[in-house]
């Protein structure tokens, strides 16, 4: 019940930061990767709540997205931007999916 709450709020930050660096910047790659990585969070998450059938699959989905936006949140952080936001928020919110996940899957 939790990861389905945290991933939905994860998702819904994760296009809203996209939405906004789109409108302030023009980023179009911005809104692209954050509409492309929310839609793959909401679908491993729909597909382990409403599909147990398909629950390897929609946490490998999960895992997956997770760990790409984990690593591209370092990276930006490694630029030395000197800015926390938004890669660290992304960093703190996909080390807790990851273990949030793997608290429901193995614990």
């Amino acid at each position: 019940m939790f990861l389905t709450v945290f991933t939905n709020i994860f998702f819904s930050l994760v296009f809203t930061g996209g939405m906004i660096g789109w409108l302030k910047k023009g980023s179009l790659a911005s809104l692209i990767a954050s509409t492309i990585s929310a839609g793959l969070l909401a679908l491993g998450i729909y597909g382990l709540d409403v599909h147990p059938e398909y629950a390897n699959a929609s946490a490998g989905l999960l895992i997956f997205t997770s760990v790409f936006l984990l690593v591209f949140s370092i990276l930006r952080l490694s630029k030395k931007e000197g800015k926390f936001m938004p890669a660290g928020l992304i960093l703190l919110l996909a080390t807790a999916e990851l273990c949030l996940l793997w608290l429901r899957l193995y614990a």
